[in-house]
């Protein structure tokens, strides 16, 4: 009823709102307009609401209305269900002439037409009351019309007529009951709900329910507490659970409505389960420990004496065990535990017979269960990786151990013996699966030893009994034969000697071929071949190599392709193969090579429309002018000849047969004849343009480019999208304004699911300036999701996402406005909350829940790549066992806005007192509730700064050599970025270990790492005019470093921020890395720091081959 009083109310502001409105727009609006009245409550028959006190109608002076009637409620509303007793109210902005009210109303049944007769009677001049003279027929719908003719007191007639529909309600009937009747299975706690379908009792408050009817009787009898969770749902609760194993029949009293209709007789029955084992844990089938309690749940609360009597627990062959009980959940689990350890390496069976019984003792189990579990054998070891005598995998570290049952591994860690010592082993337990590792790095071709001592225990003492050994030989490198040139395609000069080098380590002995491929354009357009390829004719040449290196050494073995000379121009195929590398490296080594042995580059830029060449001559450098060109399609087909002018460029008209550029290939001159090159369009590495960050394609563009927008991302279905599109010409990034021309605008919703689809064309034309607008009106039942807008040509290339969908339009929003966005840690910052109306004016008095939480905060500086902050974790924590959840909480609160929607949250000074040191990140989030509950939140974000300046650190190498200096940049800087000169810095190098340690954490043991970071070296700089400095040491041992640099500004607040750099020590005496900065493959002594470049980038169209050279670190 309240609801529907502030229904009443709302209705009625508004229509009076709407009255002072004049039909004519360009008058005036009265000077008295009329104030609309709450209408009094008229007490109608069958109602159980009590009258609502409102306020005296105002008296309006009838010679000021001058605006046609209109009706302003109504009551029943229009749609609603009511009692078929129930006299009809109606309402109207102004006083009216009873006698053509009266005549212009009518009451029908809908269906039939009947018109209904009845009495009025008019309780105040705007407001008449209809009833019927005969019951209105139950679960019927009528129609109320008041015709246009019905008039005002001061003699105006309604603009149109009135006409809305009402329900009557029907018989009170049982819509629903929980359990269904019939049902067999129902749980012994189930609650007893029966749904009615019509309100039977008022809404009344929880203290009021002892004087609402308790309708509900059971056979056989059920004591219980029953409410009335709405009007017309009602719910029972048994004080005790329902017996196992009974048919329950459940009566419905006698029952009248609140609109006075009585329920017909009414009853249902269900049936109970009988009790059931419903799990055991540990689950059957498992090992147990000897001490280890078995917990038994059951359906449902048993009898606990009966149900321990028929409890036995016996191992095979064995007399039962003798049993402790204990019982949780309202008797429904059931612990058991052996009075005595039971057998190790022994089968038992838990049974339940059937005479464990129910709580209430009308039901028993029915049947026995019986659940098989073994102990835990006596400790061994399951299995060990490496296996014994075994050369396990090139990537292989460690060794695992695996053991038949849980260990105490206090007995076990730290205690196995390997020979040759590893060092500092990291150890690893996973109690699941009795398993513990240790992880290192093997030494190369050597035979370790691993011994378990045989007192390694399990937690009941029972040893392995003997020290268990076993041995494996580590691997060598792994066996590699490559050649060093640019994988599949390479280029050879004719200005220099051909000869390539051979990278090869454990290779054994190896063969190298030499083919004449002539011209093989599909090799050429599709190099990725070259790995399944098998050449046709005989090799030219043949080499049968034997390295002189020593196993596990790098060696580098130089092929003369022609006797020191160089071949004859043309195309040929380089086969390597080595017997200790398996035939199928040769998809990651670079063991098939196509060369191109040329005097003429050739770049080749391949367009929609043509293809442009540029011809340069390899020795020199220089254009080449005049040199004839035969252009070939991807395929292979010959597409057009050209000659290069004088600065070596020559184009070809050309179109690719596809929407998308396919890559084509461009030969000057023939093989063996001077003047001999190849290009391919697709030869393009570190020329194409995602080289420079630049964004590109195989596919054409399209003619138009259209940039599509609506007013919005999200809308519900019934609203009104807005769009706009801006159409240009492409013209290969121009952008001109094209001519007006029609388009068809598409927006589309694909429901891959089976669901509704939709598919809409909108007609749309571009104006002068090469614009289109429009609008579309969603309907009411479009489908909820993913929807794009788009232009239906394939020459225009436009589109834009919008969503549908079903959400609640919020009415307020919320922003929080932070005193200052920055501070000082120790600074007290309000964070102002304001809470207002879109449609204007504040939103007060509303509830506020509000949390603050914060995490570490690093500063960054676009183009400055330094750390700002601890990003190496000088302050490392560690995470726990399912790691780090986000952010931390600090606090949370409540409060309301005040009457101008407003409220002050507070960050006191003290706010991080408790908080880890360094800059910090505070994130304060506000929920706001209106009187509905519909929650709006928002945020803000506050930095904490732990001092007025900013020190950066970045290592000037990641990677560094044992006994070379290692040095990293400094830079001091302000909050905004800019530099700070003159800064003292303290940076403290750090040498950081990793160690294990075992944790238990709430029953679940897990290796957490904790750090170990020894002191090394300390240097104290002061920064330059630019803010920058660098600082240096130079490191003894390989392994993991940091760089922790520090500043204090002028109140001595520190900003300390962490870099990690890495040392690599000289125990392998050459290595193989890739140099990003020459792009190269480069082979480095680690004792001298002296690196040999292994291979040159491709700096043109082509790949090329580079000479070795030596260069010092």
């Amino acid at each position: 009823m309240h609801m529907k009083r502030l229904l009443i109310l709302t209705v009625i502001v508004l229509a009076g709102l709407a009255a002072c409105r004049r039909q004519e727009e360009a008058e005036p609006l009265p000077t008295v307009a009329p104030t609309a009245v709450i209408p009094e409550t008229v007490e109608q028959g069958g109602s159980t609401d009590s009258p609502t006190a409102v306020p005296p109608p105002q008296v309006i002076n009838t010679a000021a209305i001058d605006w046609a009637p209109r009706v302003v409620y109504s009551d029943p509303l229009p749609g609603e269900e009511t009692p078929p007793d129930t006299p009809i109210m109606v309402w109207f902005d102004q006083a009216m002439d009873q006698a053509s009210v009266e005549a212009a109303f009518v009451l029908a049944q809908a269906e039939s037409g009947r018109e209904i007769k009845g009495d009025f009677s008019w309780p105040r001049p705007d407001a008449f009351q209809f009833t019927p003279k005969s019951r209105l027929q139950a679960k019927q719908r009528y129609t109320i019309q008041i015709d246009a003719q019905a008039t005002s007191a001061n003699g105006r007639k309604m603009i149109e007529p009135f006409q809305f529909d009402i329900q009557t309600t029907g018989p009170l009937e049982v819509n629903q009951t929980i359990p269904d009747d019939g049902v067999s299975g129902v749980q012994t706690d189930a609650a007893i709900t029966v749904l009615f379908n019509q309100p039977v009792v008022p809404l009344v408050g929880g203290g009021q329910q002892a004087d609402l009817p308790q309708p509900l009787s059971f056979d056989p009898p059920v004591a219980g507490t029953g409410e009335w969770t709405s009007t017309s749902i009602y719910r029972f609760a048994p004080d005790e659970p329902l017996a196992g194993a009974t048919t329950y029949q459940v009566t419905v009293g006698d029952l009248t409505g609140v609109t006075g209709v009585s329920l017909a007789p009414y009853s249902w029955q269900f049936t109970t389960l009988s009790p059931e084992v419903v799990i055991t844990q540990p689950e059957e089938g498992s090992f147990i420990a000897p001490t280890e309690t078995i917990s038994v749940t059951f359906n449902m609360p048993m009898d606990q004496a009966a149900t321990e009597a028929a409890i036995s627990l016996r191992g095979v062959d064995a007399p039962a065990v003798s049993l402790d009980f204990a019982w949780s959940d309202d008797g429904r689990i059931i612990a058991i535990t052996p009075q005595q350890s039971l057998q190790m390496a022994t089968e038992y069976q838990l049974r339940v017979d059937p005479s464990a019984a129910s709580a209430s003792g009308a039901a028993s189990l029915g049947q026995e269960y019986i659940a098989i579990f073994n102990t835990w054998p006596f400790p061994a070891i399951a299995s060990v990786h490496p296996e014994p005598d075994s050369v396990p995998d090139q990537w292989t570290r460690g060794v695992v151990i695996e053991f038949v049952s849980p260990m105490d591994w206090d007995t076990v860690e730290d205690r196995i013996i390997i020979d040759p010592d590893p060092g500092a082993a990291r150890y690893y337990v996973n109690s699941y699966t009795n398993q513990i590792s240790l992880d290192f790095p093997y030494e190369l071709d050597t035979e370790y030893t691993v011994t378990v001592p045989g007192d390694a225990a399990d937690p009941y003492g029972n040893t392995l009994g003997a020290d268990f050994t076993w041995r494996f030989r580590s691997p060598g490198r792994p066996p590699i034969a490559s050649f060093n040139l640019a994988p599949q395609i390479s280029q050879l000069s004719t200005s220099v000697a051909n000869v390539v080098d051979i990278i090869h380590v454990n290779s054994g002995d190896m063969e190298a071929q030499l083919y004449d491929m002539g011209l093989p354009l599909n090799l050429i357009n599709r190099p990725y071949d070259l790995q399944d390829y098998q050449p046709a004719a005989e090799p030219l040449q043949s080499w049968q190599i034997r390295p002189d290196t020593g196993r596990n050494e790098l060696g580098i073995y130089s092929l003369p392709l022609a006797d020191g000379g160089t071949l004859p121009t043309g195309v040929y195929l380089l086969t390597l193969n080595a017997a200790n590398v398996a035939e199928n490296a040769r998809y990651w080594q670079n063991q098939r090579n196509l060369l191109v042995v040329a005097d003429t580059n050739i770049t080749v830029k391949e367009m929609f429309g043509s293809v442009h060449v540029w011809v340069t001559d390899i020795a020199s450098g220089q254009p080449v002018e005049g040199r004839e060109l035969t252009l070939f399609n991807a395929r292979g087909g010959e597409a057009g000849t050209a000659v290069s002018d004088a600065s070596g460029f020559a184009t070809f008209p050309y179109q690719p047969p596809n929407d998308y550029l396919e890559g084509v290939t461009v030969i000057a001159g023939a093989p063996g004849q001077a003047g001999f090159g190849v290009g391919n369009s697709r030869w393009n590495q570190n020329i194409g343009g995602w080289t420079f960050d630049l964004r590109s394609t195989t596919s054409d563009e399209a003619d138009l480019f259209a940039y599509i927008y609506t007013d919005r991302p999200i809308y519900r279905p019934g609203d009104t999208i807005y769009y706009k599109g801006i159409v240009r010409e492409t013209d290969y990034g121009r952008y001109t304004i094209p001519a007006p021309r029609p388009l068809e605008l598409k927006l589309v919703y694909n429901n891959f699911s089976g669901g509704q689809s939709v598919d809409v064309t909108i007609p749309v034309e571009t104006d002068a300036d090469g614009t289109f607008s429009g609008e579309y009106v969603l309907p009411e039942d479009a489908p909820t999701g993913g929807y794009d807008l788009y232009i239906q040509d394939e020459d225009v290339n436009g589109r834009v996402s919008l969503t549908v969908a079903e959400y609640r339009r919020p009415e307020f929003q919320v922003t929080l406005t932070p005193e200052k966005e920055e501070a000082l840690r120790g600074e007290a910052v309000d964070v102002l909350l304001e809470a207002t109306y879109f449609f204007g004016g504040s939103a007060a008095n509303l509830p506020v829940d509000w949390t603050i939480s914060e995490e570490p905060y690093s500063f960054f500086v676009p183009g400055l790549y330094y750390s700002f902050g601890d990003n190496a974790q000088f302050d490392y924590q560690p995470a726990g066992p399912f790691g780090g959840f986000g952010s931390n909480f600090l606090l949370s609160g409540s409060g309301v806005t005040d009457g101008n929607g407003r409220l002050t949250i507070p960050l006191t000074a003290d706010l991080l007192a408790d908080v880890a040191e360094g800059s910090r990140r505070v994130t304060v989030e506000a929920t706001v509730q209106d009187v509905s509950g519909f929650p709006i939140t928002n945020r803000a974000e506050i930095i904490f700064h732990a001092a007025e300046l900013i020190v950066g650190v970045r290592p000037q190498d990641y990677i560094n050599v044992v006994g070379t200096e290692t040095a990293v940049d400094l830079i001091t800087i302000d909050w905004t970025g800019n530099p700070l000169p003159n800064q003292t810095v303290e940076v403290t190098f750090y040498r950081r270990e990793w160690l294990p340690v075992r944790t238990n954490d709430g029953g679940s043991y897990y290796t957490a790492w904790e750090t170990e970071d020894t002191e090394v070296a300390q240097a104290r700089v002061k920064t330059d005019g630019s803010g920058e400095a660098q600082a240096s040491f130079t490191p003894e041992e390989g392994g993991s470093y940091l760089a922790v640099a520090a500043a204090q500004d002028g109140n001595g607040r520190i900003h300390l921020s962490s870099a990690e750099l890495y040392v690599t020590d000289s125990a392998n005496n050459r290595a193989l890395v890739v140099d990003s900065t020459l792009d190269a493959l480069v082979a480095i002594d680690l004792n001298s720091g002296a690196r040999t470049v292994l291979s040159d980038d491709n700096t043109g169209s082509g790949p090329n081959l580079g000479t070795p050279q030596s260069i010092a670190l």
